[in-house]
């Protein structure tokens, strides 16, 4: 048997602090006081230590960090309702003002002696109607007689929106008045709620359809767990394609296209056809790109002995790429220099702090939030705004760059050179990758796989996934935390959420291996953007950008529900409630701590996810963040804390792992609803296929299968094609029952939403109205019901949807 590689280990205290974790042989640790849950320093592995100061006796929100050769950041809170009123840091001092309420008015940011400031304004029921931001641009909304968002407007350029019946949007529609042209995207969707077109259409006013051919289609096909099959693009006299494959951990594999299709490698080379090997940690092994040419490229992967996830060394044997491509990294895993000529700098939290290369020196500077705002290409200053979390603008010398969006979703922007005003409007697809600019021409934007494009391929500085491109090197920082090289296809530095967070095993890895439906808006945790969208919850921005589904309201001006923004969530958009600490790599973070049920169990994971890197994502973390660890505790039912499992029988069924409230968390049923089906019944992740396992840990669904499941069917002597049931929520929606299907080699039944189930034994019995498996039926279900109002009002739950997934594939509605 091969002996187990280990890529990470932590270690804690009898009270659950985290001391000391270790990953590819790097290892910090963790220093508390007495009567104290967060720690009060951190000593990273190269030896340098950060200082946490809390006001303890107001339950330790965070007052003061101080980082070896760095000054300190200061924080003062406001007397009564305990927000930040000040953030004092080495670039300048933002500071907060609030109504009588606690909403917040005014975000100010004092730097080189000027004070830039945004107000926000709000309607009598607290409803945020706009801002004027920093540079005096309004930015407001109006809405339809639903309440949703109909039109925005952002100094003088105004963007539409209509719905569909479940108010999902159906067009976008962005408007430059100097040029009288319209930019409007055309979405469609499948009858799973997947977007199916995407039709960019550029108008003159007056006009319905596009004009000269400027009427550009995407469409979409789908696997069965809802990754992009194909992509085709027709402008109505050409069709082009691409395609892709992935393996059985959704990594993808292979991708084609035509030359039509094909983008351009760093080095200019059209591919149309990729293969992706990866090793057991989702590195890539080998990465073979066949160019239009003909010609070909063979790239191979090294990894450091001493970490199977960090890459060392590239080779590549077509004559435009380097031979060999050899990385150096500091004591703390992060890159320090390559064999390109590059030389990365960095500060005590694991902030990028200068990228020297050939062709000159870019010097990065934070404000006291955290956020990235100043980047200084040889002498030369461009500093970002922000209002909130929305980057609202860009200033270098006497020039602007305005952005009309909304979070990581551009429409347009506005290039000001003195008087003259230049607007270029943006179609962006559901990855919130730009696809194409209108100004005068019109110019599409085609990226490789894993977000490279030509150096020259666009006037906009924003591109792949909807970041923004770093001068010089090309490289993208998510969030202002890590950079992300797309020639290189990795983070430069590792993951504070890896292994043992939600940023996966792999540290340096971009996306888990699936560059084409995910996303990782912040660098510290993946998503997927692929998701069904319907209900009148849905915001406008996550159908046109598709990422508003996994990121929060905060820092969005879009968004639809009876909600919309409240004043819980402006606290958020300008990172008022700071009182969580990314201890891991010690960077100063200060984040939204969730409210309500949740606090407890962020109150539990203040000793555990802080130090496990949960909350290592940097000032600004989305507050849908923390809400969505508290909903997967929640889902994974753990938030009370364990007893110890007790295994034994209860009638025909086994039970590995019982909660604290005496319910059967893990159990193994031979006569699943009186049949001969077996069944397993444990906790599911919304988004990924992982299982509870006996001792309360999360498994793959497959090692669960292989390790849980095939001994006892073995056991059980169960026929080789009988169908197994997984009991578990998400079970078939996440994956988990089609990973289960290869790895037993026999058919799944999966549950495709959050079930609901009622005893253990009930579910050994025949099916009965008591102990059929159920979902929750939805507000606008309800709604339309036909009958009896009141009790389709009252029928809040109905029998669970779910699907049989093959070995092969294959999947079969139930």
């Amino acid at each position: 048997m091969n002996n187990p590689t280990i890529i990470g280990r932590q270690t804690f205290d009898g009270l659950g602090r985290q001391l000391s974790v270790s990953v590819g042989g790097n290892t910090s640790r963790f220093h508390y006081r007495a009567g104290q849950l967060p720690p009060s320093s951190t000593t990273l592995a190269d030896g340098k230590k950060i200082e946490f100061t809390y006001e303890k006796d107001l339950n330790n929100p965070l007052l003061r960090v101080e980082a070896d050769g760095e000054a300190a950041t200061q924080i003062a809170r406001h007397a009564q309702f305990g927000h930040p009123s000040t953030i004092v840091g080495e670039l300048g001092t933002q500071a907060f003002a609030f109504s009588t309420t606690g909403q917040a008015t005014e975000d100010s940011w004092t730097v080189d002696g000027q004070t830039h400031t945004t107000a926000w304004r709000y309607s009598f029921s607290g409803l945020l109607q706009g801002f004027r931001d920093a540079k005096g641009v309004t930015h407001q909304r109006e809405f339809d007689s639903s309440g949703r968002v109909c039109t925005t407007r952002v100094g003088e350029v105004d963007t539409h929106y209509t719905y569909d019946a479940l108010s999902r949007p159906v067009t976008v529609s962005v408007s430059d008045p100097q040029t009288g042209k319209t930019l409007t995207t055309a979405i469609t969707y499948d009858a799973a709620g997947r977007e199916l077109t995407r039709t960019f259409a550029l108008m003159r006013t007056g006009e319905t359809h596009g004009t000269d051919g400027r009427t550009i289609t995407q469409a979409l096909t789908y696997t069965g767990l809802d990754q992009i099959l194909s992509r085709t693009w027709d402008d109505g006299t050409e069709r082009h394609a691409e395609h892709f494959a992935y393996d059985v951990r959704d990594r993808l594999v292979r991708y084609t296209a035509d030359k039509r299709a094909a983008a351009p490698d760093p080095f200019g080379n059209l591919i149309v056809d990729q293969t992706f090997a990866f090793n057991a940690y989702n590195g890539h092994e080998t990465v073979v790109s066949t160019y239009a040419d003909g010609s070909r490229d063979e790239a191979r992967f090294s990894y450091a002995v001493d970490d199977p996830t960090r890459p060392v060394k590239v080779t590549h044997t077509h004559p435009s790429w380097p031979s060999e491509i050899t990385l150096e990294y500091d004591a703390c895993g992060r890159v320090v220099s390559d064999s390109l000529g590059r030389h990365l700098s960095w500060n005590t939290q694991g902030r990028l702090t200068q990228v020297r290369s050939p062709s000159g020196i870019c010097t990065y500077r934070y404000d006291p939030s955290g956020q990235l705002t100043d980047r200084e290409v040889d002498g030369l200053l461009t500093r970002d705004f922000y209002s909130a979390d929305q980057l609202t603008h860009q200033r270098c010398g006497e020039d602007s760059i305005e952005l009309i969006g909304d979070l990581s979703t551009l429409f347009a922007v506005n290039k000001v050179t003195g008087s003259i005003r230049k607007t270029i409007l943006l179609g962006t697809d559901a990855q919130g990758s730009v696809r194409l600019e209108a100004d005068s021409t019109v110019r599409t934007r085609r990226y490789t796989a894993h977000g490279a494009q030509a150096p020259d391929a666009s006037e906009v500085a924003f591109g792949y996934a909807g970041e923004q491109i770093e001068p010089l090197s090309g490289l993208s920082i998510p969030g202002g935390n890590r950079p992300y090289d797309p020639v290189l296809m990795c983070f430069l530095a590792p993951d504070t959420d890896s292994p043992f967070g939600p940023g996966g095993i792999n540290p340096y890895a971009w996306c888990a291996g699936d560059p084409v439906n995910r996303v990782d808006p912040d660098g510290h945790s993946w998503t997927d953007y692929i998701l069904p969208v319907a209900g009148i919850a849905v915001a406008v921005v996550s159908v046109i950008a598709g990422l508003i589904a996994t990121m929060p309201a905060a820092g969005a001006l879009i968004s639809v529900g009876p909600g919309l923004l409240t004043s819980a969530q402006i606290a958020g958009l300008v990172s008022m409630a700071l009182d969580i600490v990314g201890m891991t790599t010690g960077i100063a973070s200060v984040i939204l701590e969730a409210a309500g049920d949740d606090s407890a169990a962020s109150g539990v994971l203040g000793g555990i996810s802080m130090v496990a890197g949960l909350a290592g994502a940097g000032v600004g973390l989305k507050l849908f963040t923390l809400k969505q660890a508290g909903k997967q505790l929640k889902a994974l039912d753990r938030k009370q804390g364990w007893a110890v499992p007790k295994p034994g029988r209860l009638g025909k069924g086994e039970v590995l792992a019982q909660h604290t409230s005496k319910g059967v968390d893990v159990g193994f049923i031979e006569t699943y609803l009186g049949s001969n089906r077996a069944a397993l019944l444990t906790h599911g992740d919304p988004k990924r296929a992982l299982l509870m396992a006996p001792d309360g840990s999360t498994l793959r669904a497959a090692d669960l299968a292989r390790d849980i499941i095939a001994p006892r069917l073995q056991a059980l002597g169960a026929g080789a094609d009988d169908t197994f049931v997984l009991l578990s929520c998400w079970g078939g929606k996440n994956g988990a029952a089609l990973e289960i299907a290869k790895e037993l080699g026999r058919p799944v039944q999966g549950f495709t939403e959050k079930v609901f189930v009622k005893g253990f034994a009930n579910l050994q019995l025949n099916p009965n109205a008591a102990n059929i498996p159920t979902q929750a039926t939805s507000y606008l279900e309800r709604m339309r019901a036909t009958g009896n109002p009141f009790k389709a009002w009252k029928t809040t739950y109905k029998p669970a949807r779910s699907n049989i997934y093959h070995p092969d594939g294959t999947v079969v509605p139930v």
